[in-house]
């Protein structure tokens, strides 16, 4: 019989090979909806660096017209600032939640798949004592593939219902 540990020493040398490997058969627009997803759930645990992960350093919020509204920086501290202000004050727990329905996803990815467009649509609801939507807004985003993977370099986004909550 083998030696467990040499087992699992093999094991955990294969698993990140393997991971690699299987990346290099995921198109480039199964990763962005992964982003996207990763991005998504760290919202909704509510952990700030998650949900900004996937923003480049040098990462904008632009307004419609080009102008910067915000840096990433600038956006993990609204979102530190709204998830110790929206907690349910019976449960303590954050009470937003960010959906970002799959369907709602359109991704083009230019020819030299080293950046894309993508388009989404996005509702932030209130989770406190019934479901509530507060949020809903159109937004475009720039991602560009490089030696992090793909990350979002530039959005802007359209207030389609509701109002910003932070």
């Amino acid at each position: 019989m083998k030696n467990p540990r040499n087992i699992a020493l093999a094991l955990a040398a294969l698993l990140p090979t393997a991971y690699w490997i299987s990346t290099l058969f995921v198109s480039a627009e199964t990763r962005i909806r992964h982003e996207i997803a990763e991005m998504v759930a760290g919202f909704n645990t509510p952990d700030v660096g998650d949900a900004t992960a996937v923003l480049r350093d040098d990462f904008e919020v632009l307004a419609s017209g080009g102008r910067r509204l915000a840096s990433k920086v600038e956006v993990q501290g609204y979102l530190r600032g709204f998830v110790l202000t929206s907690r349910d004050p019976t449960t303590r727990r954050f009470a937003m939640s960010l959906e970002v329905p799959d369907e709602q996803i359109q991704v083009e990815i230019d020819d030299d798949e080293r950046s894309a467009e993508v388009r989404l649509l996005a509702r932030l609801s209130s989770t406190r004592k019934k479901t509530r939507s507060v949020w809903e807004i159109s937004v475009v985003a720039r991602f560009e593939n490089g030696d992090d993977g793909w990350q979002i370099v530039s959005a802007s986004y359209q207030t389609i219902d509701g109002k910003r909550p932070f």
